[in-house]
């Protein structure tokens, strides 16, 4: 895997927000983008099972994972993880209270990937904005509550 030489995760200078397995990969990025096709599929499968409260059967699993398999999906997923910066976050954050337009941030009050504490931030940072918070749900809201989901989404693009 090429990777750039300005590398900007360097141990010590973990990224707060994000789930430890992202810090694992951007210490030892190289190996993974070598890892067998077999043993990667089943770590990124494992990885995005995580990211539901419920657990995921294979047929909806299936469109989460396909996009990183094969060997230019494996390089895509670890290139991701390892440019992940906490600097692009950071550059925006101060921009959050200017704006003006209606903001609804829906999170799962069980996502293990950005606890819910970010989610609270980013609606203490942006003014008027509404926090709505889905019991037994997890990262994938999408998932674990579709009609939750939509039923939240349509009341706010409807007001």
């Amino acid at each position: 895997m090429r990777l750039p030489r300005d590398r900007p995760h360097r141990r010590g200078r973990p990224i707060p927000w994000v789930w430890p397995f992202y810090h694992f990969v951007q210490d030892h990025v190289g190996v993974f983008g070598q890892m067998p096709a077999y043993i990667h599929e089943a770590m990124v499968a494992a990885y995005v099972r995580d990211a539901t409260y419920v657990p995921m059967d294979e047929v909806t699993l299936g469109p989460y994972i396909e996009p990183w398999l094969g060997a230019e999906g494996q390089q895509a997923f670890y290139r991701q993880i390892y440019q992940n910066d906490p600097r692009y976050t950071n550059e925006v954050q101060p921009l959050y209270g200017r704006i003006e337009r209606p903001v609804m941030i829906v999170w799962g009050q069980e996502d293990r990937w950005i606890p819910p504490e970010k989610g609270q931030q980013l609606h203490d940072a942006i003014p008027g904005s509404q926090l709505r918070t889905i019991p037994r749900c997890a990262h994938l809201a999408q998932e674990d509550a579709p009609d939750t989901v939509a039923e939240l989404l349509t009341d706010f693009f409807a007001s």
